[in-house]
């Protein structure tokens, strides 16, 4: 997946995260974040253009973040697909997170 992101990302967590949306909700591998976005791994991807919500940590000793994002690209990998997502808003609030 080429690279085209604004910010610079995070080591790679290779961490657990909840994501949520329409008609899906599954615990995915985050691959690498940044603060514009996310990408990671999952069995069943959500359409691009579709809006997610996903709950996030960066370390073990800090309480989780809570993002809304819109999925900008998907590709098969592996068996599984990579899904990159654009964050439209976060929040330490578990506001939009249901």
């Amino acid at each position: 997946m080429e690279d085209k992101r604004q910010f610079r990302g995070w080591e790679s967590p290779k961490d657990k995260a909840n994501i949520m949306c329409e008609k899906l909700q599954e615990e995915v591998e985050v691959i690498d974040m940044s603060a514009g976005g996310i990408r990671l791994s999952c069995s069943n991807p959500p359409e691009v253009g579709s809006v997610v919500y996903a709950q996030l940590k960066i370390c073990p000793q800090t309480k989780p973040f809570y993002v809304m994002g819109r999925v900008t690209r998907l590709f098969p990998k592996n068996g599984l697909f990579e899904v990159a997502i654009k964050f439209e808003k976060i929040s330490t609030l578990q506001l939009f997170f249901e």
